[in-house]
């Protein structure tokens, strides 16, 4: 049945556009970079408490089950991000109707994905239970942890439709403020769940029954901010014609970055059993929360490198981008991988920390590569050649998959560990290929200079940063976020000085600038600063 277009008074656009009170760019970048640091910290949390009272083999089923929901993402085909551009794109003409067409495609595309998944799913149980490599002796009900993962997948796959729409109307302010609240409900849930004794099973009940909470109230809430929006799906071609000519690159890169994140572990679980998952699973884990907050700075570029006409001024951008997000990768991924060990035997155990570690000091190092890369891969989406980053990614999975292949029986986590570093080189690879087609032959001592030289100071500070510590006695929580600081201070300190010292138009000193520039930055530092504060007092008396 074709749908037949509403027609919305403009009085009832104009009322969805006031109600829906746009943030700003810092603003929404200041509430995704929390929700995600809180995310951090409530892992931080829950993990070890798991843990302990779940077992390592049931830790490692409940990391499977969320790494198969990870995978059942990809038959998301991309439409998401069609979904957020079109709706945005609507709603800022006011065209209500062609958000309803956009959402009512969306919603109709997703029920027939997510029927499929769970008439797949549901009859598989056998094979499934087959190929899970479970602990000799132990009975665990694999088919239903299975079949709840598809019903995970499902909700929340219905439920990001409708967080399109606030994050398309610019309200990164609520949906965020949703996610946190489904961070600490969801954890509080886990944890008593877990101190009365409740097994994984029941763990994976609750997650379901939060996503499903959370489809609800990101409907209403979109209702809310547009009124007149649609709830069900409608099968309009018009829609589907819109969503889906955007989408095959976004669903090809997404598909590829599932692999690339997920697919080590399913080979793991299969190949070395779900112990071996957790061992990688939890480094992994808080590494790439961390890596999250990184990226969601670098996405902000992606509207700036859409409208901006100035290939020079493009250029500029690019190569502070590409500067500043290389050195945080040094500053913060270095330290984190020399100090692995300490970590994860202070907040788990001495036991796990002694199986994990190695893995988990290989993946902090392999997030420095792709941090490097992501400001060009925003260039290309932004100027609508996503196909290139396309391409990346299919040999960063390629990477990582045949390196598991090959490692995964013999060396369990250590060997996805070393998968994901290998794979340094095709983020590296791409970005230089990415770097001579925007910018040409020439162009090289600049990127030399960009990625080349903060890499080849983390390889030195890295060896000293490993000497350092292991010429110290074990130590607690305080030392080890002393030395943390310590090591990301100094990293951060010889990056600046040789960048500087070098002279010429180092990024750097662009990037500083830069910050500087800014209005909120401008108004936080004059609060500060002597003559604010004369100011301020000057306006009281």
């Amino acid at each position: 049945m074709l749908e037949v277009a509403t027609t919305v008074p403009p009085a009832a656009a104009s009322e969805g556009l006031r109600s829906a009170h746009p943030e700003g760019i810092l603003a929404n970048a200041a509430w995704n970079a929390f929700s995600t640091l809180f995310s951090i910290a409530l892992t931080f949390a829950l993990a070890p408490l798991l843990i302990h009272r779940l077992g390592t083999e049931q830790w490692g089923l409940l990391l499977l089950v969320w790494s198969v929901a990870g995978v059942l993402a990809i038959t998301n085909f991309g439409v998401g991000e069609a979904t957020l551009r079109f709706i945005a794109n609507y709603h800022a003409n006011g065209d209500i109707a062609g958000v309803n067409r956009i959402l009512g495609a969306t919603l109709t595309f997703y029920a027939i994905i997510c029927s499929v998944v769970m008439a797949l799913v549901y009859p598989m149980p056998p094979l499934l239970t087959d190929w899970v490599k479970v602990p000799v002796g132990g009975s665990y009900p694999i088919g239903t942890l299975f079949r709840l993962a598809a019903l995970l997948f499902t909700f929340g796959m219905i439920g990001n439709a409708f967080r399109c729409v606030l994050m398309a109307v610019r309200r990164y302010d609520i949906s965020s403020r949703v996610a946190l609240g489904q961070h600490v409900a969801r954890t509080g849930g886990f944890i008593v769940l877990a101190s009365v004794g409740v097994g994984v099973v029941g763990l994976v009940i609750w997650d379901v029954a939060m996503a499903f909470g959370v489809l609800v109230l990101q409907a209403v809430i979109a209702r809310r901010l547009i009124p007149g929006i649609r709830w069900t799906p409608s099968l309009s071609s018009s829609g589907m014609m819109e969503i889906f000519g955007y989408s095959v690159f976004s669903f090809a890169t997404h598909g590829f970055l599932m692999i690339y994140r997920e697919g080590g572990k399913l080979i793991l679980g299969n190949r070395a059993g779900t112990v071996s998952v957790a061992y990688l699973g939890t480094p992994d884990s808080v590494a790439n929360r961390l890596h999250a907050v990184v990226i969601s700075g670098i996405e902000t570029l992606m509207p700036v490198f859409s409208a901006n006409r100035d290939p020079a001024e493009t250029k500029r951008l690019l190569i502070i981008g590409t500067w500043a997000a290389t050195a945080a990768g040094v500053v913060l991924y270095l330290p984190l991988s020399v100090l692995m060990e300490d970590f994860l035997r202070l907040w788990i155990s001495p036991a796990f920390a002694s199986e994990s570690a190695t893995a988990g000091c290989l993946i902090a190092m392999s997030l420095i590569a792709p941090s490097a890369f992501a400001p060009i891969a925003t260039l290309y989406r932004g100027i609508g050649k996503p196909g290139f980053v396309t391409a990346v990614m299919a040999g960063v999975a390629f990477a990582v998959l045949s390196t598991t292949l090959v490692l995964a029986a013999s060396h369990g986590a250590v060997g996805v560990g070393v998968g994901y570093l290998v794979s340094s080189v095709a983020w590296l690879g791409g970005l230089a290929v990415g770097w001579l087609r925007l910018f040409g032959r020439g162009s090289e001592p600049q990127l030399l200079r960009t990625v080349g030289l903060p890499l080849s100071l983390a390889a030195v500070l890295g060896a000293a940063e490993f000497w350092i510590r292991a010429s110290l006695d074990g130590f607690g929580w305080i030392a080890l976020i002393a030395t943390g600081t310590a090591f990301a201070c100094t990293n951060a300190a010889v990056l600046i000085g040789v960048d500087r010292a070098l002279g010429g138009d180092c990024p750097s000193s662009q990037a500083v600038q830069r910050l500087l520039q800014s209005q909120r930055v401008a108004g936080i530092l004059s609060r500060f600063s002597l003559a604010g504060w004369r100011t301020r007092t000057q306006e009281r008396d």
